[in-house]
Parts: structure tokens; sequence; C-alpha cells
């Protein structure tokens, strides 16, 4: 072959995978300008957020953490004294009350409405916990199981929740599961204890992660949302 003919298909090639590279490096660095600029909206967005929920800190926020504060007292207090274990429990059920009075009375005064939709959330099924709690006797477990299929066969999904009590928790207990087979997903969740009796292994694991997160959740809004970086930082 004509070397000329050769040289020039040679060209031609080279031009063609250099018109390629370009086009995925330009397509990969407009993906990767979009990812920013979504993300610099999305933190001032949260920033702005954040900024209004502070305005209600000395009426909302500290009011909250210092009960959430002394609820967390009680409850060490509870663990660790070596009163009858009646008192005990009488006496730390008291603060589970007074906890709940302080929350009950700063909602009866609309405060849920400027608490950050994170907050609010953990908040109330912390509350419910406790509610359920203070009579409980025997632990719950709320199980979850979710079938779908991918839009391959309609893309449609179910749900069923059960609530597992007693001794038999043990055995649904289990990290979260979900899989595929072919058009067919499934998953599997059994994390969330609604009730436990307050002497419990399972109340004391239920109680300690929800006033982690909450006192996280509170000093996001009044230290801003480093503060929440740095905590998950050292979970």
């Amino acid at each position: 072959m004509d070397p000329k003919v050769i040289a020039g298909i040679a060209a031609a090639i080279s031009a063609i995978i250099a018109a390629i590279i370009t086009a995925i490096a330009t397509g990969f660095s407009a993906r990767q300008r979009l990812q920013e600029l979504r993300f610099q909206y999305e933190t001032r967005l949260k920033d702005g957020y954040l900024e209004k929920a502070r305005e209600y800190t000395s009426k909302l926020y500290v009011p909250l953490s210092v009960a959430l504060a002394a609820l967390g007292f009680a409850f060490q207090h509870f663990r660790s004294s070596s009163a009858d274990q009646g008192a005990k429990v009488g006496q730390f059920k008291e603060a589970i009350k007074e906890f709940l009075s302080v929350a009950a009375d700063l909602s009866s005064r609309g405060a849920n409405a400027f608490l950050t939709t994170d907050l609010d959330e953990t908040l109330q099924g912390f509350q419910a916990f406790l509610t359920s709690s203070l009579v409980a006797q025997e632990p719950k477990l709320k199980v979850v199981m979710m079938l779908g299929t991918t839009a391959l066969w309609g893309g449609s999904k179910a749900g069923v929740e059960h609530v597992v009590s007693g001794k038999r928790i043990k055995f649904f207990r289990t990290p979260p599961v979900s899989f595929s087979l072919g058009p067919v997903t499934f998953a599997y969740k059994a994390e969330e204890i609604l009730s436990a009796p307050v002497e419990s292994a399972e109340f004391e694991e239920r109680f300690s992660r929800d006033t982690f997160l909450i006192n996280m959740l509170i000093k996001e809004v009044t230290l801003g949302a480093v503060a929440r970086r740095n905590t998950q930082g050292t979970c």
C-alpha cells in the first residue's frame, strides 16, 4: 500500500481517537462541574436553613439540650446506682416523664415548626419509644420486608411490617439485607426497637443511639454543620 495512504489513514485514526478522548474529557469535566455546582447550591441552602433555625437557639435548642442532658445524667445514675432496683426504676421513669413533659411543652408552643427535619423526626421517634417503654414488659422490634420488581416487570414494590416481641427478637436481629434475583428485588431490615423495659439491654441500645443523635443534631444548629461532621468522625 502506498505509504502516503497509510500515513493518511493513521492521521485520520489519530484524529478520531483524539476527538473521542476530547469528548470524553469534556463530558467528564462538565459532569464534575455540575456536581460542584449542585454541592455548592445544597451547601448554601443548608446553611441558610440552619441559620434560620439558629434564631431559636435560646428558646428552643438550649432548653431541649438541657432536658436531654438531664435525662442522660439520670440514665447514667440509674445504671450505676447500687440502690434498690425498684427504686432506681421508679426514679428513672420520673426522669423520663420530666423529659417528655419538656418536649411536649415545647411542641405545644409550636417548637416543631422550627426544628430541623432530621431533628424533628428523630425526636418524635425517641419520644414514642420512651412513652412506650414506660409500661413495656418485654422488648419489641419492628421488622420490615420489601419485595419489588424492576421496570421490566412494571417496577412495583410492596412492603410488610411486623412487630416481634420478647426473646424471639434475637432471631430476627440481623444487619440490613438486600439483593436482586433477576428482575426481583428483596430487602430486609430489623433494627428499630419500638419499646423495651428500661432495665433491658435493648432499651440501653436505643436510648444511647437516639440521645447521641439528637445531641449531634442540636449541635449542628447551635455550632454549625461542621459540628455534625466532626461528631460523625468520632463514631
